[in-house]
């Protein structure tokens, strides 16, 4: 061991590595997080859950920036669906998860609108369609938000390429340019 951090209760969901070594990580709970230098509401008026988005040094430890955000994915999502993250070349942060509750996309979007369907009873899970969203390399800003899909369409799985190409991976395989324009998508 080179070093440990304790983050007391932040438990993330998901984390990636950065090509300059930095870590990051993904929580629903702030834990012992120093400070919260950007807060972004992408589920205005939907009471969803914040989550952390925190930057460690990778060669410390040391908490380098937290964003808190209201995600759009982040109410009412069962621990198969939670988000997953990647790092592409530059540093910029992928997230893809579950949309629950509408999501701002940016002009460049793939698909810039889905039905949400929330659940009715205790036998209806509701239908969600997933989401991608790319962060600038600090975090500190949304470069691009996509819905994907329609129904259960949440995302399971994201890869990038040697040439920055981005995999999400649900229900079906999704191949978006390093600039989020969609190449291709098809159904496994």
């Amino acid at each position: 061991v080179v070093y440990s951090r304790y983050l007391g209760a932040f438990s993330p969901v998901t984390a990636a590595l950065a090509p300059n070594g930095d870590i990051w990580a993904l929580s629903f709970r702030p834990g012992a997080l120093e400070r919260v230098e950007t807060t972004y509401d992408l589920a205005p008026g939907s009471g969803a859950t914040p989550a952390f988005l925190l930057r460690l040094d990778g060669r410390n430890g040391c908490v380098l920036s937290v964003t808190r955000m209201l995600l759009a994915w982040s109410s009412g999502v069962s621990s198969t669906q939670a988000p997953r993250m990647a790092v592409d070349s530059r540093g910029a942060i992928w997230l893809g998860g579950v949309a629950s509750t509408p999501l701002p996309v940016t002009p460049d979007a793939a698909q810039d609108s889905a039905t949400i369907r929330l659940s009715q009873n205790s036998n209806d899970q509701g239908t969600f369609p997933g989401s991608l969203i790319r962060f600038s390399p600090n975090g500190d800003s949304i470069e691009y938000a996509t819905y994907l899909g329609d129904g259960e369409d949440a995302v399971a799985s994201i890869a990038i390429d040697a040439i920055g190409n981005v995999y999400a991976v649900g229900s079906r395989v999704w191949k978006f340019a390093s600039t989020g324009k969609l190449l291709w998508s098809t159904w496994i």
